[in-house]
């Protein structure tokens, strides 16, 4: 067989895999849902989708509400009069107590309560922790009214942050990233009992 034969053989054998390759993307195109089309199967034409942008675009919009809100030094300077030194002080009691309720709190347990090794803390520590939690998050919604209260537009007297499925994600993040940082503590503490009683 020559080079030539070698080729044109070849060549056919190509012709022939990018058929069937048509075949199954033309019937796996017809089984996925239009998320997975968009995102899969994309017109090269069109402009590029992220994940959020196809599962969940109004989230994104209201995102771009949060962050684009258009304001002024006038109100920025109002604001720091008016408000500041009020948030600093709900920022730092919300601070405050959690590090006693989900740091302090686990270890002080551990140790001074005289409780024996356990995979888990006492029931009052976890207690304890939801109330900081419910505080915590009466702390934030106070916060986000205050700032919504003076970031007004003075012309259309419209209230210019507003209160979205965003900006009530974002405050959840924040708890779970607590929780999370509180869990580690407990099992940390529970561990270190376990080795100093053993």
């Amino acid at each position: 067989m020559t080079e030539e034969e070698k080729l044109i053989k070849q060549q056919e054998e190509d012709e022939k895999e990018r058929k069937k390759r048509t075949i199954k993307y033309k019937i796996l195109r017809l089984k996925c849902c239009k998320p997975v089309k968009d995102l899969c199967f994309r017109d090269p034409a069109k402009p590029k989708k992220s994940c959020p942008q196809i599962i969940c675009p109004t989230f994104l919009q209201a995102r771009s509400r949060i962050l684009r809100f258009k304001t002024t030094w006038t109100i920025h300077t109002h604001t720091e009069k008016t408000t500041a030194f009020k948030l600093y002080l709900l920022l730092l009691l919300s601070i405050v107590l959690y590090y006693f309720c989900g740091v302090a709190l686990p270890f002080l347990a551990s140790f001074l309560g005289g409780g024996e090794c356990s995979s888990v803390s006492p029931l009052y520590v976890y207690m304890v922790y939801g109330l900081f939690v419910l505080i915590s998050s009466g702390i934030e919604l106070i916060i986000i009214m205050q700032l919504r209260k003076v970031l007004i537009h003075p012309e259309t007297n419209e209230k210019m942050l507003p209160f979205n499925r965003y900006l009530l994600g974002k405050c959840c993040q924040g708890q779970l990233a607590n929780f999370v940082s509180f869990m580690h503590f407990c099992y940390v503490a529970a561990a270190l009992l376990c080795f100093t009683s053993s």
